[in-house]
């Protein structure tokens, strides 16, 4: 999301607020840049604002300071978007556990369905909270990031399992080949005899 959608320089911009005699005036045009550059450096500097209130396009200044509050060690060896993903899931993952807080933790990672349920898994009654999800449209998918976060985050008596499904597309080809027989037409012969009318 953009604050300011103009095309033009600031100083184009402030060159139409002026008389167009002025346009001609060496000294004018040169306030006019100087004034620009300015107004040009402002508008970046709001927008850098703008864009900092919103996990997903802060820069790396304050997605560091939201992992120090969120407790998450930082790993600089992660990309700005993993590292973004990451503040989100645990943001998220904050207060009352339920299903769809979960799922919505997971959802962070893939860009997909999360299903989430809690069935008996041993003789003995006991559950687990089995977790499925689709592999999404992300390239890369932090599959240890969302395990870590789901051992921080559910109770440690919650077994859990995670699964990932991924449904490749699959291309398929076909070859044929016409042969040339020299059968006789449907009707006309019946086991080597003409075929009486």
């Amino acid at each position: 999301m953009k604050l300011y959608n103009d095309n033009r320089s600031s100083y184009e911009e402030l060159l139409t607020y002026y008389p167009e005699f002025y346009r001609e005036v060496y000294e004018m045009v040169e306030i006019l840049k100087a004034q620009g550059k300015l107004v040009d450096n402002l508008q970046n500097g709001i927008e850098q604002v703008f864009s900092n209130q919103f996990i997903d396009s802060a820069d790396e200044e304050v997605i560091s300071s939201y992992e120090n509050m969120a407790g998450i060690v930082p790993d600089f060896s992660k990309t700005i978007e993993e590292r973004r993903k990451a503040v989100k899931a645990h943001l998220i993952g904050s207060g009352k556990m339920s299903t769809s807080m979960i799922a919505d933790m997971v959802r962070v990672y893939t860009n997909s369905d999360t299903k989430c349920s809690l069935e008996p898994f041993d003789k003995s009654g006991n559950n687990k909270l089995y977790i499925t999800a689709d592999r999404g449209d992300s390239p890369n998918i932090d599959f240890d990031g969302i395990n870590t976060l789901l051992s921080e985050k559910l109770p440690a008596h919650i077994e859990f399992e995670l699964s990932l499904q991924f449904r490749p597309s699959l291309l398929l080809c076909f070859e044929r080949e016409i042969y040339s027989t020299e059968l006789p037409l449907c009707g006309q012969y019946f086991c080597g005899e003409e075929v009486l009318i």
